[in-house]
This record gives structure tokens, sequence and C-alpha cells, in this order.
């Protein structure tokens, strides 16, 4: 029996468990201590569970010791080992005299080798505290070794016994009284667990308890004051009960006491735990665990383990943790001896390094299994030893995966290896290189392979990008300095380098601006050899072959093979397809057709449209259907749908142009029936004027309305905005290029009009650079009115250039090979021929005027002199005699002639004069080569005619002077007077003589006689 000095100790020490003292005094909840009994009573249990309690001798003393005990609430053994329900094996008793002095032992909690005769130095016993009770008795049958309520047989379905029939506790007076007075009835007998089958170790095994003055055999000898209950661990399992059918516990001085204040109603049997029904299993040596080294790692122990100063030892724990645990985690309890857990410092080492080198999910799994889950004692012991080992880590985590009951996956990067094995490889020369050169050396390698990306990266995506782009910028630059072929080479580098869509266009479009059409189309076929399905490129190209090159064959071919072929229906290609058609249809007009199959397929596939209307009204115009236009043209005109309706600047302006041509301009054959219904072309003249003011054609439509109205002034105005935007817009079809050139020669002849030569000069020769670079282009086809051009330009060097007959000559020529040959323009070049005394061409282009313009009375003079110098006397006769018959028929219309006042009577009179001088000078050479003297005779009458006429002229309309016959005084000298005082008197070396002189324009009269007076002198030759 314990000491009340050890009972005070024990108290004393109880209360640092756990710290439960400082916790609760951080709260402000008193601590509720123990109380010490009396000294001449003490408590007295069995060393193991009883068969039956005896009766005591005092009830009341029981009842305090009891309730002393029950005072201490938190004194559960569980704490130290993380709710693990340890079973307490009975060690056999070694004698009923020892039985009866020692009811509990440390040994009886701990198995321990049945070859250790004396306990550890260490080991604590329960002698020290409590006083020897009667031993149970060992009739029961059952060695104390294999008593183990964990495996007592579970109930079975019949009902329990009542509690009358259940042994009653006794103490020395008489039968003991159940739980606080409670009657048995009242006794719950359902909330007790069930039990196994084991049989229970006899009496007489179970060892002794000691004696109060530590002589019987105890923990080694150990005193109880030497005791440190702060090593203990701590329990959650509660000392098995004794079952029903054995006889009740009996105290010294009576009845023994409920366990505890509570009244029997009140215990509650079924939170007893379960236990295994193998038998107890012995181990070695319990862990060692030092608090230093748990402080250190991950694992938290309680405080009882960790304030010993040397290792603590639990004997069997692994046994002990066995049955409860496996209870609880539904895994078999294991048969086979588990070896006690002996931790050293290096083996706590090696588990530390363990978990460190497990990937993240098994070393939680470890620390979960060994800190707070409860595991059965083999498992726990094969996994520690595993940890020790510094097993692979898959190896590790299939025995977790089997305590937990799932599968807990490992990286592939672990290697199954142990601890031993790794040290050793460690220090090999494949795994120094393997975990140290190589890492190094892959380090290294994957800087160098990512320094290589870095430049690769940086010259694909940075430098080559950069680089083309440099080429495609020099390229371009070079195009604008007429460099084209080093340009295109610029770009051919660029493109190996990097081919970039957006540098296509732009160097077409370049090209194109420079009229570079080859590098343009190449550039296009290039990019649709690499973008076959780029829309922008074929509509493009197409617009190139017909706006500029007037391939137009080519460009719908490029849109069919391209777009339509396989798109039948698209949009974007059947508009270009009509346009490229009404381009095509002004060369050659059966492709008009083509457009309009082209608009009718897109009115039938996407429906009407005003852009498809607007095109259509293009065809009908260039057609000539004034009968369809009209209604188009009320419905894009109607001031209150105008905004809504699109029709764009460039139609409404061809549109306006075309009903001007169709109500002011000659028209070969019948008028159209229609023409009467146009009305206010004047207002759709300006409009398209203030719809398209950058618009050269509507500028240029307005300057016709001028010219018909013969407002020189404003047609001037109109063609001086016309000129400068058709330069800058320059000629995007073979139509605008037409009006470009007839804007050019038409602003010329305002100038020459204003006898501005030179500038107007300067404009016909860009007429005409305009007009050839086109023919050489292929753009127009030699056009009569752009040839027109030549005509003027030779205008300027025939009428006011005296003396330049040749080139004068060479710009009719090329007017008259491109088409343009009016009777004026044949004259003109006849009198050329005539001044330079090319009598055969000369007559030719007369008599080519002549046949143009019969009866023109200048163009008989011209011919009769070719004829007369050319020998051909009677033809001059004819074209003499049929000029005097005119002249005279004129001379008639007039009373009397008056020359000096009127210059028609004046230009009468001279031409009078020179015919019939010629004619006389013709009959007499007829007269000297036929010999007939009529001619003659007739010469002299055309003398006489001739001097009169000459005498009218020449005569002082004041003084009535004669001039001279040397005056040489217009029209000049008197050639009848002369040829006819040779005709009475002839001389030897005088020669008949004519008026050569011709008038250098066909028409009457001619706007060039204003401008530039002719000088109707003979050519130096004949004077």
């Amino acid at each position: 029996m314990p000491s009340l000095d050890n009972l005070d100790k024990f108290r004393r020490l109880f209360r640092n468990i756990g710290k439960e003292a400082e916790d609760l005094s951080s709260k402000g909840i008193p601590f509720d201590d123990l109380d010490l009994p009396d000294g001449n009573a003490s408590p007295a249990f069995a060393g193991n569970i009883p068969t039956q309690l005896e009766n005591t001798a005092d009830d009341d003393t029981m009842a305090e010791h009891l309730k002393a005990l029950d005072a201490v609430p938190d004194f559960n053994l569980d704490d130290l080992f993380d709710n693990a329900p340890v079973s307490v094996p009975v060690k056999p008793a070694e004698s009923d005299e020892a039985t009866a002095n020692s009811l509990f032992n440390l040994d009886d909690l701990f198995d321990t080798d049945e070859s250790d005769s004396s306990a550890s130095a260490n080991d604590f016993s329960f002698d020290d505290l409590f006083d020897n009770a009667d031993a149970p008795d060992a009739s029961s049958g059952l060695p104390p070794e294999e008593l183990n309520l964990g495996e007592l047989p579970e109930f079975n379905d019949a009902p329990p016994p009542p509690l009358e029939e259940l042994p009653l506790f006794q103490t020395d007076n008489g039968p003991a009284p159940n739980a606080d007075g409670l009657p048995p009835e009242e006794l719950n007998i359902g909330e007790l667990p069930e039990f196994n089958d084991a049989p229970l170790p006899p009496l007489e095994e179970l060892p002794p308890f000691q004696a109060d003055d530590g002589s019987a055999l105890g923990v080694e000898g150990l005193p109880p004051e030497e005791l440190n209950l702060d090593e203990l661990p701590e329990f959650n399992a509660a000392p098995p009960l004794p079952p029903l059918e054995e006889p009740p516990f009996q105290a010294d001085n009576g009845p023994a006491p409920n366990t505890g204040d509570l009244p029997p109603e009140e215990l509650n049997l079924d939170e007893l735990p379960e236990f295994n029904d193998g038998a107890p299993s012995t181990g070695e040596a319990a862990s060692e665990f030092e608090a230093a080294d748990f402080g250190q790692s991950d694992i938290s122990m309680p405080d009882a383990l960790i304030t010993g100063e040397e290792d603590f030892t639990v004997p069997d724990i692994d046994g002990a943790l066995n049955k409860s645990a496996a209870s609880l985690s539904g895994l078999p309890a294991s048969s086979d001896n588990i070896e006690e857990i002996i931790l050293t410092e290096q083996d706590y080492e090696h588990l530390k390094n363990a978990l460190a080198s497990y990937p993240l999910n098994l070393r939680i799994v470890c620390e979960e299994l060994i800190a707070e889950e409860a595991v059965a004692p083999d498992m726990m012991s094969k996994l520690i030893a595993l940890l020790v080992e510094e097993a692979p880590a898959q190896e590790v985590a299939d025995l977790a995966g089997k305590i937990q009951g799932r599968i807990i996956n490992i990286p592939k990067g672990f290697e199954k290896k142990s601890g031993a094995d790794l040290e050793a490889e460690k220090n090999s020369f494949k795994y120094i290189f393997i975990h140290k050169v190589l890492p190094v050396a892959g380090f290294t390698l994957f800087g160098i392979l990512v320094a290589l990306s870095i430049v690769y990266l940086a010259h694909k995506f940075i430098y080559i990008p950069l680089r083309a782009e440099s080429f495609y910028k020099q390229g371009y630059v070079l195009i604008d300095d007429g460099k084209y072929p080093e340009a295109n080479k610029k770009f051919t580098e660029a493109f190996k380098l990097r081919p970039v869509k957006k540098w296509f266009y732009r160097y077409a479009e370049a090209f194109t601006k420079k009229r570079q059409y080859l590098f343009a189309e190449e550039k296009y076929e290039a990019l649709l050899k690499h973008y076959p399905k780029e829309k922008r490129a074929v509509l493009d190209y197409a617009a190139l072959e017909t706006n500029q090159l007037q391939n137009y064959e080519k460009a719908d071919s490029i849109l069919r093979t391209y777009i339509l072929d396989y798109t039948v229906d698209d949009k974007d290609a059947l508009l270009a397809i009509g346009d490229n058609a009404l381009a095509w249809g002004e060369i050659d007009p059966s492709k008009y057709e083509t457009a309009r199959e082209a608009y009718a397929r897109y009115i039938e596939a996407h429906g009407q449209s005003d852009p498809v209307l607007e095109r259509m009204l293009k065809y009908l115009i260039r057609t000539d259907n004034l009968k369809e236009v009209l209604p188009l043209q009320r419905y894009f005109s109607d001031p209150e749908m105008e905004k809504k309706r699109g029709i764009s600047a460039e139609t409404f302006t061809e549109m306006s142009g075309y009903l001007f041509g169709k109500q002011f301009e000659e028209t070969d054959g019948v008028p159209d029936e229609y023409v009467s219904q146009i009305t206010g072309v004047r207002d759709l003249l300006l409009k398209a004027v203030e719809k398209g003011p950058a618009i050269p054609e509507a500028h240029y439509n307005l300057s016709r309305y001028y010219h018909y109205f013969d407002n020189v002034r404003e047609e001037r105005s109109a063609l001086e905005h016309a000129i400068p935007l058709f330069d800058s817009e320059g000629e995007s079809s073979a139509k605008r290029m037409k009006i470009r050139l007839d804007a050019e020669r038409r602003y010329a002849g305002t100038l020459i009009a204003n006898k501005e030569f030179f500038v107007a000069e300067e404009h016909l020769q860009k007429g005409i650079e305009l007009y050839e670079d086109a023919l050489s282009r292929n753009l127009i086809p030699p056009n009569p009115q752009a040839a027109r051009l030549y005509a003027d330009m030779g205008d300027l060097e025939y009428f006011t250039k005296d003396g330049d007959m040749d080139m004068a000559l060479r710009y009719y020529a090329r007017a008259a090979q491109n088409g343009w040959s009016p009777p004026e323009m044949q004259y003109r070049m006849g009198s050329a021929h005539y001044h330079l005394q090319q009598w055969a061409l000369a007559q030719e282009r007369f008599i080519a005027a002549a046949d143009m313009t019969p009866y023109n009375r200048r163009i008989l003079n011209a011919l009769g002199n070719i004829a007369y110098i050319r020998g051909d006397y009677f033809a001059a006769q004819a074209y003499y005699s049929r000029l005097i018959d005119m002249l005279n028929a004129d001379k008639k219309r007039f009373t009397v002639l008056s020359p000096q006042t009127r210059p028609d009577h004046f230009t009468l009179a001279e031409r009078l004069m020179a015919a019939e001088n010629n004619m006389g000078v013709t009959l007499e050479t007829l007269s000297a080569y036929t010999g007939n003297p009529e001619y003659k005779r007739q010469a002299l009458n055309y003398y006489i005619n001739s001097s009169r006429a000459w005498d009218s002229l020449t005569r002082d309309p004041q003084t009535l002077v004669r001039a001279g016959i040397t005056d040489i005084a217009s029209p000049g000298v008197n050639l009848a007077t002369l040829n006819s005082q040779n005709a009475f008197n002839p001389e030897a070396d005088y020669e008949p003589q004519i008026y050569v002189g011709i008038d250098k324009d066909v028409l009457e009269p001619s706007p060039w006689e204003t401008l530039a007076p002719q000088n109707r002198r003979a050519p130096e030759s004949l004077r």
C-alpha cells in the first residue's frame, strides 16, 4: 500500500501531465486537484481484473478512495500515443502471497521477455500507490497471462440474464451496494462491450505487488520517490471490465465502491473499446524518442515523452497497440511477435532523411500515420523500420497505402532503392557523374540551349524581319529614283528572307504609278503564286490589265480563273467582269453583251441593288440606248431620293455628258426619237461638277457646253480646272485618255484664239506625248480625234512660223496617218508642198481637197496655178475658167465694187485680177503651142479685164491717181499690163507672168487670216 508521501508525490507529478494546470489557469478555470485519502484506509485493487469482487470491510472508506481516484478525470494514458487503445496483459503471478501483496504493476501494462529475470531500472510499479488486496481465486481456470477482455466472445442474440441473477458486490459487512445504492434492476447491461472467447490466465501466475518498503520486486527495485510519471505514455483504453458472470469486486472494508461517483444507470459500457482475440505479444524494447529530435521534425510528441533525461522504453507497445488499433483501423491484428522499436539518434536522423527524400504526398501520409492516426502495431513497426532503413519511396508508399486502404502514387523520378544502397551508390563514380556532373552539365547545356534558342528566335523573329523590312524599304525608295531593276533586286533579297504580303501590293502600285507595268505584273503573279486565294490581289491585277494595259482578255481570264471558277456568283468578281467588258466594248462593241450577262447574273444571284443598276446605266449609255437611260436618269436624279440612292459622281458625270451630246451635238443618221424628252442638261452638268469637283470629266463636259454656245471665257475656265485634275488622276481607262487628249487640244485652241501661240504649242506637245505613249502601250488605238493634236501643231508651224513648211508637213502627215485628214488640212498640205515647189505632191493634195470640197475658189486657183506650172495648160484653162465664172457670179451680187471701203469687195476684185491675168497667160501660151490665134485674142481680153481690176484696186479713192507700173504695193505689179504690152510688142527674153500666190487656208473666211495675216507673195523662184 503506497504511503501518503508517495500519493502526494504522485499527485504533484500527475498535476504536470499535459500541462493541464497551466492550460486551465490561462483560461481562468481552477484546477481540480486530487484529494489524499485518510491515513487508516487505502483502496486496494487486484493486480489484474479479478474474476470476482470480495466484500469490503468498510463501504464508506472504499467509496471515499474510489471517489478520490475518480477525481482525476484527465489522467488518460491515451494522450501519450495519440488515442491508440492498449490492452493490458496480465503477467502470471508468482505466488498467492505476491498476488495478495500487489494489485497493479507497470509490468502488467507492457509485455517483457520471459527471459528477463529482473525488471528494468526504469520500470515503474503502481505497487507503491496501492496496498495489496485479496488476489482473485485461481478457480476461474483462466491463467492471468491469457486474460484479455478484448478477446471475450461476442454475445449472441439471446436476451441477457436478468439483473437479479448476477452476483452482487460484497463487503466485509455484507452485500455491497450497487452503484450508489441503485438496485440491480436499474443496471444497464445492454451497454456492456462484447468480449472474446480467449481464456483468462490463472491468478496464481499474476506477479506480486510491491510492498510499501520497496522490498518486493517492482520496477527493478526503483523506489516510488524516483518514479517519473511525466514519462508515462497516455492510453485511451480503460482497464478491462470483469465478465458479468464473475462475482463482484470486494474491498477490505466491505463492498467495493462503484467506479466513481456515477450511479450505475449512468454507466455506459457501450463506449468501452473492443479488444481483439489475439494473445498479447511481447517486444524487446520500446522506441526511444528524444524531445529535441522531435522538436526539429514535423512529428509532435507529448511533453510526457520529451521531459525525461533518459530513453524511455515501453515494453511490448506494439502488442499493446495492435489489438485496439486493429479494431479502429479495420486492419487485422498481427499474431506474429513484433519487435520493440528503439530509435537512436542516428536512427531518427535516418527517419528524418527518409521523410525528407520522399515526395510530398508520401511524406504527409507517413507523418499523419506516425503522429495522428491509429495504426496496427505491426504495421507501425514495419513503417518505422522502413523509414529508418530509408527504404525506397515506392515500398513505403505500398505499406502506407495498405494501412490507409488507398493507393499512393509516387512520381517516376523516385528510385526504388534502400537508404543503404543509396548511400553506397552516392560514393560511386556513376552516382557522382549522374547526380553531380550531369546536373551541372545539364544546366550548362540547358543554358546553352536557352541561349541558342534566344539567338535563334531573335534571329528568326527579330533580325530577319527587320532586315527584310530594310530591304523592302530600300527597294521601294529605288522605285521613286527610277532604278527599277535595282528595286526589284532588293525586293527579291527581302522576299528570300521573309515574304510579306503588303509589300507585294506596295511594289505593284509603285510600279504602276511609274508605268513599269511588267514589274507590276510580276508582283501580282508572285503574290498569287504564294497566295492563290488572295481576292484583293486578283481584283487589283485585273484592274491593272483593264485600266492601264487594256489587256481585257487577260483581265477576264484572271477573274474567271482565280475567283469565278471557285465561286461562280462572287459579287466583286461579277462586277469586275462587267466593268472589264464595258471597257473592252470601246474597242470591241460585241463585248458589251458580256457586261450585260455579268450584271444580269449578279441581279439573279444577289438581287437588284444600286451598284448593279449604276453599272447597267453605264452599259445603256455606251450602247446608246436612250430609251432605257432616261428612266434610270430620273431614278437617280430624284431630289427626294438622291441621298438614299448611291449613284457615284463618276456615273452621274458620264450620264450628263451623254445627254448633252445626244441633245446638242450632231449625229450621223436620223436623230433619236427620245431626244425631245431630255431636259435640264445644263443643270445636270453643273450638278455633276458639284457632286464630283475632283472629277476632270465633269469640268470637261461643262466646257463642251460652253464651247457649243461660243462662250470662250467659260470654256477656257472649265478646261483650266479639268487639265490639272487629269494630270493628278492619270488615265484609268481608254475613255478617260481620249477625253484628256481632247481637253488638251481644245485648251490649246483657246490659247491660240487668244494668240498665246507658245503656251498653246506646249499643251499640244504634251497632248501628243500622251497620245504616243498611249499608242505605245496599246491603251488606245489610233484615234482621229486625238490625231487632231498633230494637225493643230502643224497649223502652228504652217501659219505662225513662215518658211518652216517641212515641220508642218510632218505633223500633217502624222495626223493623216492616225485618221485625221479633213479638206482644209489637205489643202494646207498641198499649199506647203506648193511653197516647197513640190508641184506633184501639191497637186495631189489640192485634188484631194477638191474632192471633199468641190467648187472652192481657193482650191480652183491653186489647181490652176499647179496645172500651168506643170505645163498642163488645158487643165489650167479649165480651172481658171471655172474660177472666173464663180468670181463673176459673186460680182453680180454687188451693184458697184468698193474695194477701198469693203474688205469683201477688195478680196473679190483681187481674185478677179489674178484669175483673169492667169487665164490670159494660159491662153497666150496655148496660142503659141497650138498656133490658134483665137487663144491669143481671148488672152488680150482677159489682160484688159485684169488691168481694170488692178486699176480699181490701186487707184486712190480721194485723188483717183493710179499706182505706177513699178509700184510694189498690194496687190503687186500689174502683170496684166506687162503681159499685154509684150503681146503687142514681143520681146525675145520676156515670158508671160502669172500671179503664183495662193491662199494659205482653204477656209473662207479663215480664223488664221486674222490671227496670222497671210503673205500672198509668190515663191522666190517664180518672181
